[in-house]
C-alpha cells in the first residue's frame, strides 16, 4: 500500500477495507501511532483485514476517490496564526 500526499491511517483504512476500525490493525502492523504523519510514496504493509465493508471500498475504487485529510502547509498557517486581526490576508 503506497501512500498518496496527505493521507492519514484513517484515510487508507476507510479506502482499503471500508471501516475506520482497520486502523488499529493497519497501524500495529506497520508499527505506528494512530496519529503518525505519514509521508507520501511511503510504503505500508497491507494487512488482511476480512470485517470491513467491499462494498465501501469498491465505491471508493469505481470512483476513484482517494481520501486525504492531512493538513496542508496553507491549513497549518491557518492554524498557527495568533493575530486574529491577520486572519483574513491568508484567504486572499
Amino acid at each position: 500500500m503506497i501512500v498518496k500526499p496527505y493521507q492519514s491511517l484513517l484515510d487508507l483504512a476507510v479506502s482499503n477495507y471500508g471501516t475506520v476500525e482497520a486502523v488499529i490493525q493497519l497501524a500495529f502492523e506497520n508499527g505506528m501511532a494512530l496519529t503518525d504523519d505519514l509521508e507520501a510514496g511511503e510504503v505500508l504493509i497491507d494487512p488482511i483485514y476480512t470485517t470491513g465493508s467491499d462494498a465501501i471500498v469498491a465505491f471508493y475504487e469505481n470512483n476513484q476517490i482517494h481520501p486525504a485529510t492531512g493538513l496542508t502547509e496553507a491549513d497549518t498557517d491557518i492554524i498557527d496564526n495568533n493575530d486574529p486581526c491577520d486572519l483574513c490576508s491568508l484567504f486572499k
